[in-house]
């Protein structure tokens, strides 16, 4: 999968029951080297894999989604699917 074909975003689930509740897009896709420094992962991790997301993490992604993370009812990951 090269990186012009991913189409990533971020799923919620509900903390109690872990259900998928719905996929927040982004408003813009970040650069992989973006998430990188986000996530602190490996330049070289193509980031396929689901990451969760904690509160230092929702803090950074915020202004790039529409909704704010409430971190108290739901989990948060990054996702990743081919585009599309």
């Amino acid at each position: 999968m090269s990186d012009e074909k991913v189409y990533r975003y971020i799923s919620v689930f509900e903390k109690a029951g872990e259900a998928h509740v719905k996929d927040l897009p982004f408003v813009n896709q970040p650069t992989l080297q973006v998430l990188h420094e986000i996530f602190a992962a490996a330049d070289d991790d193509p980031m396929y894999d689901e990451y969760p997301i904690d509160a230092r993490i929702a803090q950074r992604l915020a202004p790039l989604v529409q909704e704010p993370f409430d971190l108290e009812r739901f989990e948060y990951f990054l996702s990743c699917d081919g585009e599309a």
